[in-house]
């Protein structure tokens, strides 16, 4: 879906290659899974990372019978994970639906 939004919204391979690299690997870092302290100021972002969402589901499967927290990370039901991955998947499809309609026809 965040492909599918940033490739409607450049239309222009190279620069939406670009793009999608670096906000990928900014989720990869900002969600927790590779980078444990993340510094305060883009704390923000993991909560728009997929990466920040699936890693607490993960979490939550393989552990969830042996602790309630693992570093610093609180287990919970994983609902809102859940809703917050289905918005994504709605979200982003519709902002590349959104993207293609303003589009010229030539």
């Amino acid at each position: 879906g965040l492909g599918l939004a940033i490739g409607a919204t450049l239309m222009d391979l190279k620069r939406a290659t670009t793009l999608a690299s670096v906000t990928v690997m900014t989720f990869m870092l900002a969600g927790g899974f590779f980078v444990q302290k993340v510094p305060i100021f883009i704390s923000w972002i993991r909560y728009m990372s997929f990466n920040y969402h699936t890693y607490k589901l993960l979490l939550k499967v393989q552990y969830e019978h042996l602790t309630p927290v693992i570093n610093g990370v609180k287990i919970d039901s994983g609902l809102t994970e859940v809703a917050a991955l289905i918005a994504m998947v709605f979200g982003y499809r519709f902002l590349a639906y959104l993207s293609l309609r303003r589009m010229k026809l030539q």
